[in-house]
């Protein structure tokens, strides 16, 4: 530069001197420059023809200057504008030894085409040809846009990964498959290279990516295209190919993925001490593994979410639905031995629902464009694909009295997951294509899993529509829809729960009469018989059911009907608010409904020709019992008066505000009221902390305080602090009775139970909305819950400490709130709890 700078001063060319002292950024008196400057200048006027001798260039050659005119809009070519604007004739030729700023300069003049006249509808094809010159002059080894700025200054970079950019997001249809590496697009390279006509697997591209990596050019001749590979038949490798070829560098869905993965070995490592046995050592195994067990047992739910759609759409589905099997066994480490679970002391029904859940999951797999006919549904029947020749008459005794085999215990399992992927069927509409023979088939022959599934997905196929067909075979597993003579049939709990829920899809926002009375009498029905397994679950279904028959009809505080035309038209004489009110508070039932009650009792028992049948097992009297009636009665008003903002009935769904309420209601009733509150006034839950911490009464609010305030009293006594503890005022009596009355326990209990119903209710108003304030006011209760959890050396989180279950349950609720603000997001902070 220094020689440049001297020659430049020999022929007086200042415009060049004060180019290369600005390059080499020095001082223009500096001793270093002065010396420069000695006697061996030129005499007199230098000439043009001499300027152009020392350089061919009539101006100082600036690239970064000719760049950043290009980028401001100015034209690059005539004599004129070089002179007005300062900056070389972009036609003169570069010289060979600078082959990365004649690549450059290519692209560069190719791009002030553009430039100065630049249109939306033109920028796609700037970058287009831009992106094709780049993959022409080779200027990015190996075509890896991530290696432009280590190649090219960084100035010069930015435009063109700009460009780049934004080809990624929108690429072209027409492009080499060197063109779609370059723009970060290996996907689109490998369906480029595809012949036309075939589908290429997820794993062929992941293949094909791999491979591209540690070669410099593609070629379609040297790479296989092989089938897609899911041995557990789960559809979590295929998301997982597919997010490694758009997102090499995130590995979000592959964590995700082995999260929800159950068909596997669980890792099992245990601390074995010193002084354990080698059969406790076992029997710890095997209660850590059952713990482990149950955990992966409740996976088939989330990876129904994350798998929904996710299977290729096809015009007729051919080959049976493999579904994932569930591993009971772990996989310990060092040895890698795989240790089975010991199943001797669990329930028999352990696995049961698991499975069933498991099947719908696989169901959701299949894309909702899918044709699913009668066909498909009957051959994936268990049996069906291959029905065994039946034993000889001599055999059949000696195999009923053999216990049953691991093939029998097979069959069974697939019969359960089957039950599950017709619900999935009937979730996507794809049981319309059953036939009434093929429904019977179904609810004779098979377990009550597949009941289930059916009644519900046959529900879920005919929402809305009032079918009158899907209607009988609702009200055939429902005792008290019966004749007298057929109200003794025994069906199972769980298949009436299953039917009542049906009715609230089949009937929604229908405002069905009969249905409606129905399910009112059912909510405050007297046990008549010793069979009362599961019937809390069967009223929170009958309160669902009616919520849904009625969703959102109710009227507005401003007195306008918010259903579609008014469905509570015609059934003022029900009383329906009062009646789900006092199933909330508790009482008596009126005097009329105990006499509807008798009188259908002795038409019973009249027709039957016996005595009326009683329950032997719980006497309840003509009190409501609010323990089985308050969740569903609570459900059913917040679907009631759902988005009504009705003040009324939300004053009456308001949480105790004295000791002397609260000991009436159950803690975990409380949170069912904050969610059916925040239903009805749903305009008026907002995301900031705030809110949540206003639901709370001001006497727990207070005592829960409280007990934080003389945990931190009592551990502040120390040896220093006698002095003045003496001096401090004791407390007085009345201090004295008010913590003597207070119910420690019960106020934790609340004050968790309302947080957990705070959170779900802001979970299921701003669902799926990645709203930032909900998140960090979730989050942070979501934080204090495991403080109390984890933290056991702070005296202020173990004094306001509920109870392990009641807080763990607490906690996960309101993770799940957390999920279902950020859902879809693949939030890292919410993954990491």
């Amino acid at each position: 530069g220094k020689l440049l700078l001297k020659i430049a001063n020999m022929f007086h060319m200042s415009d060049y001197c004060d180019f290369y002292k600005r390059e080499l950024s020095v001082d223009c008196d500096s001793p270093d420059i002065n010396a420069l400057f000695t006697n061996e200048e030129i005499q007199g006027e230098v000439t043009l023809a001499q300027r152009m001798r020392v350089s061919v260039n009539e101006e100082p050659a600036c690239f970064l200057s000719w760049v950043d005119n290009i980028l401001n809009g100015y034209q690059c070519s005539g004599t004129s504008t070089i002179k007005k604007q300062g900056y070389y004739n972009p036609t003169t030729a570069i010289p060979v030894c600078y082959p990365q700023t004649r690549k450059l300069h290519c692209l560069y003049s190719h791009m002030s085409h553009y430039i100065p006249h630049l249109l939306p509808t033109q920028l796609k094809k700037m970058d287009r040809e831009l992106a094709l010159k780049m993959v022409e002059l080779q200027i990015i080894p190996n075509n890896d846009p991530l290696q432009l700025p280590a190649t090219v200054p960084i100035g010069l970079a930015l435009p063109l990964m700009e460009s780049l950019f934004r080809l990624r997001h929108d690429p072209p249809r027409s492009f080499s498959p060197a063109g779609y590496h370059l723009i970060a697009r290996p996907d689109l390279a490998e369906m480029s290279l595809a012949p036309q006509g075939r589908t290429k697997p997820c794993s062929s591209l992941l293949s094909r990516y791999r491979a591209s990596q540690t070669t410099a050019h593609h070629s379609s001749s040297t790479m296989e295209i092989k089938p897609s590979h899911d041995p557990e038949n789960d559809g979590l490798p295929p998301l997982i190919h597919h997010s490694s070829m758009l997102f090499p560098s995130d590995h979000r869905v592959k964590e995700a993925s082995k999260l929800l993965r159950s068909s596997r070995p669980i890792p099992l490592s245990l601390i074995r001490p010193v002084e354990m046995t080698d059969h406790e050592y076992e029997r710890a195994k095997q209660d850590k593994l059952l713990l482990l067990c149950r955990r992966s047992l409740s996976l088939p739910l989330g990876r129904g979410m994350m798998t929904l759609g996710s299977k290729e759409e096809t015009v007729e589905l051919a080959e049976p639905l493999a579904v994932p099997k569930l591993c009971l066994m772990g996989r310990v480490p060092v040895s890698n031995a795989t240790l089975a679970l010991d199943t001797t002391h669990c329930p028999n029904n352990m696995t049961i629902w698991p499975e069933f859940h498991n099947g719908v999951a696989a169901g959701l797999q299949l894309h909702p464009q899918s044709r699913v006919g009668r066909t498909w549904v009957v051959y994936n029947k268990p049996g069906s694909q291959s029905s065994p020749p039946p034993p000889p008459r001599g055999q059949q005794q000696q195999q009923q009295q053999t216990p049953s085999t691991p093939s029998t215990s097979s069959s069974a399992t697939n019969q359960h997951a089957h039950g599950g992927l017709l619900m999935a069927l009937g979730l996507q509409n794809h049981l319309s294509s059953l036939t009434m023979t093929d429904v019977y088939d179904y609810l004779t022959t098979e377990p009550v899993t597949t009941t289930v599934g059916l009644l519900l997905g046959l529900a879920a196929t005919k929402r809305k529509t009032c079918d009158p067909a899907t209607s009988k075979m609702l009200c055939l597993h429902l005792p008290s829809l019966l004749p007298p003579s057929f109200a003794s049939m025994d069906v199972p709990a769980v298949s009436q729960a299953a039917a009542v829920g049906g009715i609230g899809l089949l009937y929604m926002r229908s405002g069905h009469r009969l249905m409606t009375e129905f399910l009112l009498s059912e909510m405050g029905k007297k046990p008549t018989c010793d069979l009362v397994q599961d019937r809390e679950g069967y009223t929170l279904a009958c309160g669902l059911a009616l919520g849904m028959v009625h969703l959102a009809s109710s009227e507005t505080s401003d007195g306008v009907r918010s259903g579609p035309g008014g469905t509570m038209t015609g059934l003022a004489d029900l009383k329906m608010e009062e009646r789900l009110l006092k199933y909330v508070i508790g009482g008596s039932d009126d005097d009329d409904i105990i006499m509807s009650r008798k009188e259908a009792m002795e038409r019973a028992s009249s027709v039957a020709g016996a005595e009326p049948e009683k329950c032997s097992r719980i006497s309840e009297g003509d009190l409501i019992n609010t323990d089985v009636t308050a969740p569903g009665a609570i459900m059913a008003l917040g679907l009631l008066f759902f988005k009504s903002g009705n003040k009324s009935v939300a004053r009456r769904l308001a949480l105790p505000d004295t000791l002397f309420l609260l000991d009436y209601v159950r803690p975990d009733l409380l949170t069912l009221r904050v969610i059916a509150s925040a239903l009805i006034l749903w305009d008026q839950v907002t995301e900031d902390e705030t809110w949540i911490h206003d639901q709370i009464p001001q006497v727990v609010r207070h005592h829960f305080n409280q007990l934080g305030i003389d945990a931190k009293r009592l551990t502040s006594m120390d040896d220093d602090d006698d002095d003045a503890m003496a001096r401090s005022p004791p407390p007085t009596n009345a201090t004295k009775t008010t913590a003597a009355n207070v119910d420690r326990q019960s106020i934790r209990q609340a004050h968790a139970h309302i947080l957990a119903g705070a959170c779900f209710a802001m979970g299921l108003r701003y669902a799926g909305t990645h709203n930032p304030n909900a998140k960090r006011a979730i989050l942070r209760q979501v934080r204090q819950f495991q403080k109390m959890r984890d933290d056991v050396n702070d005296p202020v989180t173990l004094a306001q400490r509920p109870e392990r279950p009641t807080l763990e349950m607490c906690l996960y609720s309101s993770t799940l709130s957390l999920s279902l603000v950020m859902a879809g997001s693949g939030d890292l902070e919410v993954m990491s709890l």
